[in-house]
């Protein structure tokens, strides 16, 4: 059975997947976007709850050129992750 997602980019959807005993997230910032990299200081904060967190790693909106944005991708992943963190 597959583990239900609930993508959120703010800390009130944080605070209400931890209310609601969400098991995991994913984790972006401009979703009307369709998702972009979530800030820093986002990821260390969901890093601190209980929830498992699956980081949205994508630096712009628009079309996704592998081989351009690799190098833009590696510098915004954070270089330490907790327990319950993912890069997606």
């Amino acid at each position: 059975m597959a583990t239900p997602e609930v993508c959120i980019d703010s800390v009130a959807g944080l605070r209400a997947c931890e209310a609601a005993s969400v098991h995991r997230i994913e984790l972006c910032s401009a979703l009307a976007l369709g998702g972009l990299t979530p800030s820093a200081a986002m990821m260390q904060l969901a890093g601190r709850s209980s929830l498992t967190v699956f980081a949205m790693i994508r630096p712009r909106a628009g079309d996704f050129m592998f081989n351009r944005i690799l190098s833009s991708m590696r510098k915004r992943c954070p270089a330490k992750r907790t327990r319950h963190q993912h890069l997606t």
